[in-house]
């Protein structure tokens, strides 16, 4: 008996297979069309972070320089009213600086900075700390002096200490920040890439719909 009636026949069956190919090819597309936005996202994410922590770290040079001068006019200035207005606006000078260093090395999430995570970071910030320490503790001084015995001069002894360790503070600050600017484009670079991997993976499966239509 010839069993051939009994085959499928030969369109069918091609049919079929197409039909299996094609359906994989759009659930790939798929696939990957989302695993591409949720590396867009975690991208974009990343890019926001980087700006923000990058921002924060160029103004703690503005800060430092800011903090010195304040200490500097309270040598020049004798009207009282005017050295109060100064010591005002000293401490709320320290009291961001403090905050923001702080924030890039431990994470802070109201102001949206994440924890200083990579090696050479740590090791900038453990060689700059010292001159940062120096200088929050003779402004700290200084306030506690008017605070506590309402006396508006400082030290020259403060004074010495904030000159000595702003130069250093200001160039370990700049290389904190190039540093940071180097990991967002090594950030951006690794984003291309994944990017070029998926394109790669979907580019196959792009034309396939025209094999339905052969």
């Amino acid at each position: 008996m010839n069993d051939d009636k009994y085959l499928p026949p030969l369109d069918t069956t091609t049919f079929q297979r197409i039909r299996k190919w094609y359906l994989f090819a759009l659930a790939t597309i798929a696939l990957s069309i989302i695993v591409a936005q949720i590396l867009i996202q975690h991208h974009l994410n990343s890019q926001l972070d980087d700006s923000k922590v990058i921002n924060v770290a160029g103004r703690q040079r503005a800060y430092s320089q800011k903090l010195t001068k304040e200490v500097l006019l309270l040598k020049e200035i004798s009207d009282p009213e005017e050295r109060n207005q100064i010591f005002a606006e000293l401490g709320e000078t320290l009291t961001v600086w403090k905050e923001s260093h702080q924030a890039l090395q431990q994470s802070d999430v109201a102001m949206g900075i994440s924890k200083a995570e990579n090696e050479e970071v740590q090791v900038l910030f453990q060689n700059i700390n010292p001159h940062y320490n120096a200088m929050v503790g003779a402004v700290e001084d200084i306030i506690s002096d008017f605070n506590d015995s309402g006396k508006s001069n400082p030290d020259q002894s403060y004074v010495d200490i904030l000159l000595e360790n702003e130069r250093s503070f200001l160039k370990m600050m700049d290389t904190i920040v190039n540093k940071y600017d180097v990991l967002s484009k090594t950030h951006f670079t690794e984003f291309k890439v994944q990017g070029i991997f998926i394109v790669g993976h979907i580019a196959p499966y792009i034309g396939f719909g025209d094999i339905v239509h052969i």
